[in-house]
């Protein structure tokens, strides 16, 4: 499942209840990772990683 998909499906319902989805924290940190381990090929890509990144 996609985390956009995974926190408007499971994340924001728990949310209303004060609990949170270890599985849509699991997925965040599994997108921060493939963002950061990216190598950019062109500047642009570059930029848009060290802006995510600085985040």
């Amino acid at each position: 499942m996609s985390y956009a998909r995974e926190v408007t499906e499971e994340e924001w319902p728990l949310l209303e209840q004060g609990r949170s989805s270890p599985r849509t924290e699991a997925l965040l940190d599994e997108l921060r990772r493939g963002i950061q381990e990216a190598e950019p090929s062109t500047d642009a890509q570059g930029t848009l990683t060290r802006k995510h990144c600085q985040s």
